[in-house]
């Protein structure tokens, strides 16, 4: 049986929130302990990524990004399902230029509804493919803020 739909409706609020929020604590504050995310499409071939892999690849986006502001455009919500779906561009400016990242995130709730255990997300291929030399030159320049690769990027660091 699916929790009730104001508990799930109250969590992607929280959700939308801390992600709007762009600081660690927002954004992590309504995922699960065993929460995973998995970047598409999934011809970027990376890997789902638990809160341990996650953390430090959004440490250092929020690192290097000023200026956030996330913009919703759309929201379904699929109570009977623990579903939603959030259709958004997030912007901001990096040390290389300006970020217009728009993307598609696919939520799953866990079974109270307060939590978010499922996360796939969809990337602008487009703008990744020119995102990810710039960050992957910037995370050399400083390896002490880059502990992460940026979604969609290869697996192999070499590429």
């Amino acid at each position: 049986m699916s929790p009730p739909a104001e508990i799930q409706a109250d969590t992607l609020k929280r959700f939308i929130a801390g992600w709007g929020g762009w600081t660690m604590e927002s954004f992590f504050a309504t995922l699960s302990d065993d929460f995973t995310q998995k970047p598409l499409p999934l011809s970027c071939g990376e890997p789902a990524r638990g809160r341990e892999q996650l953390y430090p690849l959004l440490s250092s986006l929020m690192t290097m990004m000023t200026n956030f502001k996330l913009t919703i455009h759309n929201t379904i919500h699929d109570p009977s399902n623990n579903t939603a779906v959030v259709y958004a561009v997030a912007d901001g400016d990096t040390p290389f230029g300006p970020y217009h990242n728009e993307q598609a995130v696919f939520l799953w709730f866990n079974s109270k509804g307060d939590k978010v255990d499922r996360i796939e997300e969809l990337f602008d291929t487009a703008f990744m493919a020119e995102f990810k030399p710039k960050f992957k030159k910037w995370a050399l320049e400083n390896p002490g803020a880059a502990a992460g690769r940026p979604p969609c990027a290869s697996a192999n660091p070499n590429a």
